[in-house]
């Protein structure tokens, strides 16, 4: 089996076999299908267009997919950056329907906060938040300690806790 412009083909030698083959394609496209259903965005909304729109909706000022340089030399696209009076604030979204993905999320998060730790340092009321989509239950509480050391930690169930970070001095 092998997959030609998005499509499965499964080719046969032998007429006899076409049975067998049509069941083994049969099974290739529910498994791709699995796979698809597992590894699924949301469809209608994206987290980062929800969190962009509740950003809006209580005017705090912001960019999205900012850019910063760590340590290593390495760039980093941060979802958020926040503007408030008492704070600046970079957000990493945490978002996935996987539970297989999500440790991957986190490591990356843990990645990028220790390579720009080093932005602190000149701007002390610059604040990182790892922000988690807790709406699916894919999240382990070892990835919320993961980043907890680097980064503040909101739930976005909790968004009334993710505003108080985003304004706190």
């Amino acid at each position: 089996m092998e997959l030609q412009s998005a499509r499965l083909v499964l080719r046969v030698a032998e007429r006899e076999r076409l049975p067998e083959a049509v069941i083994r394609l049969g099974q290739g496209v529910v498994r791709v299908a699995d796979l698809w259903f597992t590894l699924r965005t949301r469809a209608i909304e994206s987290v980062p267009d929800e969190v962009a729109r509740w950003l809006e909706e209580h005017r705090i000022t912001f960019d999205r997919n900012a850019r910063h340089t760590g340590r290593s030399g390495r760039t980093w696209t941060i979802d958020f950056q926040t503007f408030t009076e008492a704070r600046t604030a970079l957000i990493f979204v945490l978002a996935t329907g996987s539970r297989s993905f999500a440790p991957r999320l986190t490591e990356h998060g843990v990645a990028g906060w220790h390579d720009l730790g080093h932005l602190k340092l000149v701007k002390p009321h610059l604040a990182f938040v790892s922000l988690f989509d807790d709406n699916e239950d894919v999240w382990r509480e070892e990835d919320f300690r993961l980043v907890e050391a680097l980064s503040d930690v909101a739930r976005w169930s909790r968004p009334d806790e993710f505003a108080r970070l985003l304004e706190a001095t």
